[in-house]
C-alpha cells in the first residue's frame, strides 16, 4: 500500500512538471478599483489604466479582461457611458464584477446582472458580487464543476 501511495504521489507530481512545459492556452488580465482615487473623481477609467490599454491589447493570447470592482467612483449613466467608452478600446471581451460603488440601477439597466458564468475554452468563470444574496450560488458552483468543467471563481471581497 505504501509503495502505491509513493507512486501516485510521483505520477501526480510528474503531471504537474510536464504540464509546466505546455505553454498556456489563453491569457486574461484582472484589473480592480479601476476609478482610481475618490479624492480626484472623473469620468472614466483611471488614466494610467487607460494608458497601458495598448500594451494589453499587444499581448499575444490576450483572451479577456476582468475588472473586480469599483469601476467607477458613482454608479449613474454618465460616469458608465464614458468607463465603456475606455472600456471598447481594449480588443478583447471585459467581464466586471460589479464592487459597491458600481451596485445601482445604471449597472443593472447596462449590464442586467450582477452574478453571472461566463466559459473560455472549456473553463467555465463564475462572477459573484458578494454583499446580494444569490440563492444557492455554491449548489450552482458545484453543479457547474460536476459537469466536468474546470471551474474560476470570481468573488469580491465585501
Amino acid at each position: 500500500m505504501k509503495k502505491f501511495f509513493i507512486y501516485i504521489l510521483l505520477f501526480i507530481f510528474s503531471g504537474n512538471v510536464f504540464s509546466q512545459n505546455t505553454p498556456p492556452k489563453y491569457s486574461f488580465f484582472v484589473a480592480g478599483h479601476t476609478y482610481g482615487s475618490p479624492l480626484s473623481p472623473h469620468y472614466g477609467l483611471h488614466y494610467p489604466f487607460v494608458g497601458y490599454i495598448p500594451k494589453i491589447n499587444g499581448y499575444s493570447g490576450m483572451a479577456f479582461g476582468v475588472l473586480t470592482g469599483d469601476v467607477m467612483v458613482q454608479s449613474t449613466p454618465e460616469y458608465w457611458d464614458s468607463a465603456i467608452i475606455d472600456m471598447n478600446e481594449l480588443t478583447m471581451p471585459v467581464y466586471i464584477a460589479a464592487g459597491n460603488y458600481d451596485i445601482g440601477p445604471a449597472f443593472i439597466n447596462i449590464f442586467e446582472h450582477y452574478y453571472f458564468s461566463f466559459k473560455q475554452n472549456d473553463d467555465l468563470f463564475i462572477v459573484l458580487t458578494p454583499g446580494l444574496v444569490i440563492e444557492n450560488s455554491i449548489t450552482k458552483i458545484i453543479f457547474f464543476y460536476n459537469r466536468g468543467y474546470s471551474c474560476g471563481i470570481i468573488n469580491l471581497p465585501g
